[in-house]
């Protein structure tokens, strides 16, 4: 069973302009996120942390995030790049302003937005594999799925991972994934 480490990406610039970057906006991190996710490099060499396992979104937001953690942290192996880390996929309402609180099913009534179902599928079986790997993961990737895999743990209704609390961007969280 593995220990495993979330990190949201840094500051991007869809975070910035305040819009939903989804996945369909491959928004770059902004210098701030630069920042963040050099703060998060000292954190994690504050605790001693050593990564077995390092995954990572094929957004550019969460590479870049995740280049500079590894490289400050001197961790020599390559990140796998995980297609299912990819962030939620809200359809038409990619690039809108991202103001007030908005529910996963105000959501999935954008046209072509992916179902709250799919997405909780194509999450749970990301981490259903990684939790049984041996060893320390690092999984660097994005808000929703980081609200995802708590209603996974929390055993809810995939279309209330918005009702989650946001995560600030570049912070370390440990996960306790025994499902």
């Amino acid at each position: 069973m593995s220990k495993i480490y979330y990190i949201r990406h840094g500051q991007s610039e869809a975070n910035l302009q305040q819009i939903f970057a989804g996945s369909r906006i491959d928004s770059p991190l902004t210098e701030l996120g630069r920042q963040q996710a050099k703060a998060a490099s000292a954190d994690i060499k504050a605790r001693g942390l050593k990564f077995d396992h390092v995954y990572v979104s094929p957004l550019a937001r969460a590479q870049e995030t995740c280049q500079i953690i590894l490289q400050a942290i001197n961790h020599k192996d390559t990140p796998i790049t995980d297609k299912r880390l990819k962030e939620y996929d809200m359809g038409s309402r990619t690039g809108s302003p991202n103001i007030g609180y908005l529910s996963a099913v105000e959501l999935q009534k954008s046209d072509e937005a992916e179902s709250a179902a799919d997405f909780r599928l194509r999450v749970k079986t990301f981490m259903d594999e990684v939790s049984a790997l041996e060893g320390t993961v690092l999984i660097c990737a994005h808000s929703f799925v980081l609200r995802m895999i708590q209603t996974i743990i929390d055993d809810a209704e995939p279309t209330t991972f918005c009702d989650i609390q946001q995560a600030k961007n570049a912070t370390l969280i440990e996960i306790d994934y025994s499902t």
